[in-house]
Order: structure tokens, then sequence, then C-alpha cells
């Protein structure tokens, strides 16, 4: 899929790539539609049940103002970090949230990725510790 995705990126009609495909894995149009139907079946499942394991598409409740404001009035940090699956849409949205008062770091994947605990606390590191240096 990934290499279909790249051919139609260049420009490359579908139509083209799929009698590509038929042509040299010597499969019928039926065969091969069912097959690629399937692959993005299991890719829309896949990422399914990867966002409801991160629980991102549910959040418990909507935060307001009034929390933001409550939120930051109790906080003593000197930096934020924004965690986004993005380019960095929400960032300005929390500096806003903090009235532009301190430093707010980005942490960003891309493309479905996942940011894991891991990288989020090893950027997150590397981003005070620069600073600290």
């Amino acid at each position: 899929m990934q290499d279909i995705r790249a051919l139609r990126s260049h420009g490359i009609d579908l139509k083209k790539i799929k009698r590509a495909i038929q042509k040299t894995a010597d499969v019928s149009e039926e065969k091969l539609n069912k097959l690629l139907d399937d692959v993005v079946e299991r890719n829309r499942r896949y990422y399914n049940d990867l966002i409801t394991l991160a629980d991102v598409t549910k959040p418990g409740r909507l935060v307001d103002a009034s929390d933001i404001d409550a939120i930051r009035k109790q906080t003593q940090a000197k930096e934020f970090i924004a965690v986004e699956m993005s380019d960095g849409q929400m960032i300005d949205d929390v500096k806003l949230a903090i009235s532009c008062d301190r430093p707010v770091h980005l942490i960003n994947r891309m493309g479905g990725n996942i940011a894991t605990i891991d990288e989020i606390v090893a950027r997150t590191i590397a981003a005070i510790g620069a600073k600290e240096a």
C-alpha cells in the first residue's frame, strides 16, 4: 500500500498502477480489488484500535477557559510541552491558554504515528536540559 501511495504522490493514475500489478502478479481485476479492499480494511481496523487504545477520541470532558485559567494559576511550571499528532497546529492554542507568558516546546509525530511515553520523556529532558546546560 505504501508503494501505491508513493506512486500516486508522483501523479501516476491508480488504474495504471492496478494494471501493472495485475500484469506482474497475473491476478484478475476482481481478485486485486478484493486484496486491496482487504488491506485497506485491515489498516482501518488497526488505526481505529490504536486510537481507541490511546483513548484519543474520547476525552473525559472538554476543557473550557476557566479550567485552563485555574491550571495556569496553580502550576509553577516555567515551561510547557505540547504533544501533538500533527505539525504543530495546537501549539498556538497552548500559548494562548497560558497567556504566552512561558515557553512552549513542541513534541510531535505525524502520519498517524503516536509518540511513545519514552520518546516524550526523552524529548522533554532534551528540551529542558538544553537550557540548563
